[in-house]
């Protein structure tokens, strides 16, 4: 081969390679603004503990009785406790990067600053509120923050901070519902509660969140994200693992009214725009 073919195939092979390399950075650029393009100025949280950045630490009961307070969590990102109960960060956390936003502070922080948003969700609450699982003859464990209380906390937030023109300040804002009623039946297993009772109690979390999604509406939401409850969660070492074999078909009956839940949600908004 003469020399000049061999140089040229050469700068031919370091071409295509440099190509591909920033292919392949546009690419990751291109995926790392998805939501940016959204162009999202604020982020509101409901939730349980999956979503929580620190309100249950900052209540008395939940905080004093909760694991999520001490080390290990917390220790790869944050190298130190914050009341997520995780060892790194939340989905709500990478949620909030990919927008180009900072964290969301939890709401009982009082000290924060919420120009951004506000993460109202607790870990260990409930979709049902405690005045329902006391009459369902249910202990709440850790605390009585359910989403009809977060609900609450989130309406006097924009009372504060934006009436009487939150239509106007919030029309660029991300609401996210959930993940929210895996706690209540988690109570209720770990408590006795028969299949039936389960099985009303699946109906009742359905019925609740859909009211959650109304109230948010009438508080001028405009873009919404629903992340419904999900199960099994078997990592609980207050449940007996037989219980889950022997009654399979009440996983398969609630993972039914997951999937049924969408379309029960949007027969509520006949003009909302969904996916």
């Amino acid at each position: 081969m003469a020399f000049p073919t061999r140089v040229l195939l050469i700068l031919l092979v370091i071409f295509t390679v440099f190509q591909l390399k920033i292919d392949a950075k546009e690419s990751q650029i291109h995926r790392k603004r998805g939501l940016m393009n959204c162009r999202f100025d604020k982020i509101y949280q409901l939730g349980d503990s999956v979503s929580d950045t620190g309100n249950c630490i900052r209540e008395n009961y939940c905080g004093s009785h909760s694991s999520c307070a001490k080390s290990p969590y917390g220790i790869n990102f944050f190298h130190k406790p914050t009341g997520r109960c995780s060892n790194g960060l939340l989905m709500i956390d990478f949620i909030a990067l990919e927008s180009g936003l900072p964290l969301l502070n939890p709401y009982k922080d009082q000290s924060a600053n919420f120009r951004h948003g506000a993460n109202f969700a607790v870990a260990g609450a409930t979709a049902l509120s405690a005045q329902v699982m006391t009459e369902k003859k249910i202990v709440l464990s850790f605390t009585n923050s359910s989403l009809d209380v977060q609900l609450d906390w989130m309406s006097s937030h924009f009372e504060t901070t934006c009436s009487p023109d939150c239509p106007v300040q919030l029309k660029k804002s991300l609401f996210l519902v959930g993940h929210i009623g895996g706690n209540d039946i988690i109570y209720g297993l770990s408590q006795g509660k028969t299949m039936e009772e389960l099985r009303r109690l699946v109906t009742d979390i359905v019925q609740t969140i859909i009211h959650g999604v109304k109230v948010s509406f009438n508080l001028s939401v405009f873009m919404i994200v629903i992340c419904y409850f999900h199960l099994p969660e078997v990592c609980f070492i207050t449940i007996d693992c037989h219980y889950f074999l022997e009654n399979h078909w009440f996983w398969c009956y609630s993972n039914y009214s997951s999937r049924d839940f969408p379309k029960r949600l949007w027969s509520s908004f006949p003009n909302a725009i969904h996916d």
